[in-house]
C-alpha cells in the first residue's frame, strides 16, 4: 500500500534485550485496519445515511504516485463519481483521538537527491584531494541557516538531511558524496523560496571548495499542500 518495504533489514534491540524487526506500517497495517474498519461500521449502520459509499484502497501513497496511477488507470470510469472523498493519515497523536479541521492539514513536500563532487586521494595525503565529505557536512550545517535567516519566522519550515553516504574505506578521500534532503514548508511561496535557497546554498558552497564538477541535484518527490473543504469538514464534528 505504502510503497515501502513491509519488514526491512533493519532492527532494533529495545531495553528488555530482545531484537525486533522494524517496518514502515501506517499504510499495510494502519490505513488498511481504518478504513475496513470504517467500511464495516458503515456497512452495519445503512439505515442511519443515504448514498453510495466508494472504499478505495490507495497503493504506493508514500511515494506519492499512487492517486496518479488510480486516475490514470480510469478509476472514475470504473467507479460511481464521488460528490465528497475523505481520507485519513495516522499521526502521533494520544490514541482513539481523531482531528478534523477545515484549510490547511498537511504542507508542502520537495525531496532532493542530493550528489556533490571532490577529488579523491588517500588519506595521508589530503593536501591532493577536495574532500566532498567536509563539502557536504558544511552544506548540511548551513542548511539551517536558510529557515534561521532568510524565511519569515513565522512560517513553518523543516529542512532536514535523512540519508548521507561516501567512500568505501577509512582511508580513501572519496571522489563524491551523496545525500538526501527532506524540506517541508507550508505555504507555496515559502516552498519557492526554501527550494530555491537550498539549491543556490548547495551550488555556491561547491564553488567556495572548488568542486571539480557542478553538484546534481535531482527532485524526488515534489507534492502540494492539502487543504480540507470548508463544506465537506463542516459536516464532521468531534464525537459525530
Amino acid at each position: 500500500m505504502s510503497g515501502e518495504t513491509y519488514r526491512v533489514g533493519r532492527s532494533r534491540a529495545p531495553r528488555n534485550g530482545i531484537t525486533k524487526g522494524v517496518m514502515h506500517a501506517c499504510a499495510h497495517d494502519m490505513h488498511m485496519t481504518c478504513l475496513l474498519g470504517a467500511a464495516a461500521l458503515l456497512y452495519d449502520a445503512q439505515k442511519s445515511w443515504s448514498g453510495t459509499l466508494v472504499v478505495l484502497f490507495q497503493p504506493n501513497e508514500e511515494r506519492l504516485l499512487g492517486a496518479k496511477a488510480m486516475i490514470d488507470d480510469r478509476l472514475f470510469q470504473k467507479t460511481p463519481l464521488p460528490s465528497v472523498c475523505l481520507a485519513q493519515h495516522c499521526v502521533p497523536t494520544k490514541s482513539g483521538t481523531i482531528a478534523v479541521k477545515p484549510g490547511r492539514v498537511l504542507g508542502y513536500l520537495d525531496s532532493l537527491k542530493v550528489r556533490v563532487y571532490g577529488r579523491g586521494a588517500h588519506g595521508v595525503t589530503p593536501q591532493l584531494a577536495i574532500d566532498p565529505v567536509v563539502l557536504a557536512a558544511n552544506i548540511i550545517t548551513r542548511l539551517q541557516t536558510i529557515v534561521s535567516r532568510e524565511i519569515d519566522s513565522k512560517e513553518p519550515v523543516v529542512i532536514g538531511c535523512g540519508t548521507f553516504h561516501a567512500g568505501t574505506d577509512a582511508s580513501i578521500i572519496s571522489d563524491y558524496a551523496d545525500f538526501q534532503l527532506d524540506v517541508r514548508t507550508f505555504s507555496e511561496n515559502t516552498q519557492k523560496l526554501a527550494k530555491a535557497a537550498v539549491e543556490r546554498l548547495i551550488r555556491k558552497e561547491c564553488e567556495v571548495a572548488g568542486s571539480p564538477t557542478a553538484p546534481r541535484i535531482v527532485t524526488v518527490v515534489s507534492s502540494a499542500a492539502m487543504d480540507n473543504g470548508a463544506v465537506a469538514t463542516s459536516q464532521f464534528t468531534p464525537g459525530a
